[in-house]
């Protein structure tokens, strides 16, 4: 059952990233204002990606690579 279902959520997201060329296209798909134009700041993105992730619980550390 679990086998299955991972199936079905990976064939959805080659699906999902097949539609749209970048993360703001993906945002704005899904329904979420993208300021910025056609192509906004990374920055932007990113403000809004972090802004959703807190709003829903999800925290993820960034680490930064040592040189």
């Amino acid at each position: 059952m679990k086998e299955q279902l991972r199936a079905e959520v990976r064939k959805e997201l080659e699906k999902i990233e097949l539609r749209y060329r970048d993360m703001a296209s993906l945002l704005r798909g899904l329904g979420i204002h993208v300021g910025g134009g056609p192509y906004p700041m990374p920055r932007e993105v990113k403000w809004i990606l972090l802004n959703l992730c807190l709003k829903n619980g999800l925290f993820f550390l960034h680490l930064k690579p040592l040189n």
